[in-house]
């Protein structure tokens, strides 16, 4: 028996998200049963909308597509088993390597100007019966962090592609996509984005509408999709688009608000689960940038051009009408291609967006 322990990171929705899928990945790097421990209840998330705060962990939420080991639960002498830690301070600072690793130019790109230590689990705690993943901050991004072969690497992806909201989730989130009809969507991050010193945050109306102008047909149902639908950051896209302000509607149309009632759970973490699904079903979808709540509606959807309702303009990153424009035609790697690791902080390539090498 090899398993693999592994401290989950308790914080928001999307950062236990993503510690999740990347305790999946590794799970099936180092070909370990999965036990996850230190689960964060749910329950704080914030604003209750059915008078009550639930207590409930993101295993509730989410698919978990590896075999899962309860400690508890189980009859394994857990004392008796070879055991070794590995709890670096930040698992995002590591690149994870198999035997057919070569430190050649191919990697130098993929490193994307990146501080990576290179490592190998498999070599350096193969022999250990319980690999235990001790690290506290394990949210990142899966993508840009296994450099393995090509076979290995789609096996990863494939598993973390699959860490999806169970489908009682899916199938409720369905049904309100098919009560809307057909429209486009966007994710609009206000919130603490208003505070942020980030040119490319929207911070004002006519931004908003400029961009979503540029993206979208007016003739079509707009979802909007936020953490703030009282923002005046709205004004004009109402005004000029059939909007529908999607935490509303969900809450006010009788038939959608007896679903949703009839969840286990109901709080903002789940209204955040369903928006989510929803959005996936639009016809476009255009999400903030450097909001991991999007990065998980770009990956659900499955396509490779990526839209955002920023604008960026440096000198080798562009983002002109919600598109990445390709400003590194000669590069193999989607944050070298779009010329992110040029011009900005390149240790933000594990969480500022997802990347298309996750659909590989």
């Amino acid at each position: 028996m090899r398993i693999l322990k592994y401290r989950m990171y308790g914080a928001g929705l999307s950062n236990q998200r993503m510690s999740l899928d990347m305790g999946v990945a590794l799970s099936v790097y180092t070909q370990r049963a999965f036990t996850p421990y230190e689960f964060k209840s749910m329950e704080h998330s914030g604003r209750a909308l059915r008078g009550q705060i639930d207590r409930y962990n993101i295993s509730d939420l989410f698919e978990i597509p590896v075999p899962v080991l309860d400690e508890a639960a189980s009859s394994i002498p857990w004392s008796g088993l070879s055991h070794a830690e590995f709890a670096p301070e930040r698992l995002g600072s590591h690149v994870f390597v198999d035997d057919t690793f070569q430190h050649d130019h191919r990697f130098d790109e993929f490193r994307g100007r990146r501080d990576l230590t290179v490592t190998d689990l498999n070599v350096l705690h193969g022999g250990e019966c319980i690999l235990d993943l001790a690290s506290r901050r394990n949210f990142c991004s899966v993508t840009p962090l296994f450099y393995l072969k090509e076979e290995a690497r789609s096996s990863i992806m494939n598993a973390v592609r699959r860490v999806i909201p169970k489908a009682l989730y899916r199938q409720v989130a369905l049904k309100i996509a098919e009560r809307i009809g057909v429209f486009n969507a966007i994710h609009v991050r206000q919130g603490d984005f208003l505070n942020a010193n980030h040119p490319f945050d929207i911070k004002d109306p006519e931004s908003l509408l400029s961009n979503v102008d540029g993206i979208f047909d007016r003739d079509k149902t707009l979802v909007i999709c936020t953490d703030d639908e009282t923002s005046p950051n709205f004004a004009l896209v109402r005004e000029h688009f059939r909007c529908v302000m999607l935490e509303s509607y969900i809450l006010e149309i009788p038939e959608l608000k007896q679903i949703y009632d009839d969840l286990p759970f109901q709080d903002e973490v789940i209204m955040g689960v369903i928006c989510q699904l929803v959005c996936g079903h639009a016809d476009t979808f255009a999400g903030s940038l450097r909001s991991t709540y999007t990065n998980y509606v770009h990956r659900a959807r499955g396509e490779a051009e990526m839209l955002f309702i920023n604008t960026l303009e440096r000198p080798n990153v562009k983002i002109t009408e919600g598109r990445f424009e390709i400003t590194q035609t000669d590069k193999e790697f989607s944050w070298w291609r779009t010329g992110w690791c040029m011009d900005v902080d390149p240790s933000t390539i594990a969480w500022m967006r997802e990347w298309p090498e996750v659909l590989a």
